[in-house]
């Protein structure tokens, strides 16, 4: 890559997320004020921010940066990564295609998501050996860093999914190797947290589909989901699991439960009472 391709993909990405910063702050005034006049400015900024990204990928090598970018904000920022996952989806079939390296927008953006899942108990291990005492502070931000990503990948893939991109099969997929083939075993509390949370994104979606295509394939999507549900309730009862995990468990079931409509009562705390005899004041985040 040229000296000046370099630069000219640098540029993209500046303009690029300046673009975006200023669409999703927009939309987040909108939403927040419920003003039409925002929401209008923020539409104009949206085509502005489509218009530059199909316009601007000129290289193989900028669109997978641009892809890359895109995806950071999306799962660092999980609270926009709706509206992350829907520009994605309306500019999937805009963007240029490069068929000589076989390089498409959606290619790169499921690889990275694919990458990053399976990256994750990599990640883990080298934490764990980040066991010296002064290393405790870069342990505990490369930590957070961690579940950012992880939590936040899973609901785009989500998100992704909702929007029929991503097929069914991978989101079983992902929800079997989050609880764990083996019954016996019990699945990390990362895990159970990360299937949870991903269980409240598709899983309205999972008991509406009418088939799905997988080991289980004799069975109706639904009947797949009950199988997984089942599972999550026999692990809340396991005595070694925490209270937060638990009631994790147990408000992912309710939300279920009650035909996947938010109560407005979940909640991850539980009484001081307990925690001296389980464990010190943990709080979950929705």
């Amino acid at each position: 890559m040229t000296e000046k391709n370099m630069e000219d993909a640098k540029l993209v990405c500046f303009r690029s997320v300046v673009l975006l910063q200023d669409w999703i702050t927009c939309k987040a005034l909108a939403l927040e004020e419920k003003s039409w006049i925002m929401d209008q400015t923020a539409e104009q900024k949206y085509l502005a921010l489509i218009s530059h990204l199909t316009r601007s990928c000129i290289t193989s090598d900028i669109l997978k940066r641009v892809t890359t970018l895109i995806f950071d904000k999306a799962i660092l920022e999980p609270t926009f990564c709706p509206m992350y996952a829907q520009l994605c989806c309306d500019i999937c079939d805009k963007m240029p295609t490069f068929p000589s390296s076989k390089i498409t927008f959606k290619k790169v953006l499921l690889d990275t998501i694919q990458i990053v899942y399976e990256g994750t108990d990599e990640l883990s291990d080298e934490i764990r050996k980040m066991n010296a005492p002064d290393q405790e502070e870069e342990r505990k931000d490369t930590e957070r860093l961690s579940k950012l990503r992880t939590l936040g990948n899973l609901r785009l893939c989500g998100e992704l999914f909702l929007k029929r991109k991503i097929p069914g099969k991978i989101v079983y997929h992902i929800v079997q190797d989050l609880l764990g083939v083996d019954e016996k075993m019990c699945p990390s509390e990362e895990n159970l947290e990360a299937v949870c949370l991903f269980l409240k994104t598709v899983g309205k979606k999972l008991d509406s589909s009418e088939s799905v295509k997988s080991s289980l394939s004799s069975m109706s999507s639904k009947q797949v989901n009950d199988v997984y549900f089942r599972r999550l309730e026999s692990l809340s009862n396991r005595p070694q699991m925490s209270m937060r995990i638990k009631f994790m468990i147990r408000n992912i079931i309710d939300l279920r439960s009650n035909h996947w409509i938010p109560s407005g009562k979940e909640s991850y705390f539980y009484p001081l009472k307990q925690q001296s005899e389980d464990e010190p004041f943990l709080a979950g985040e929705t």
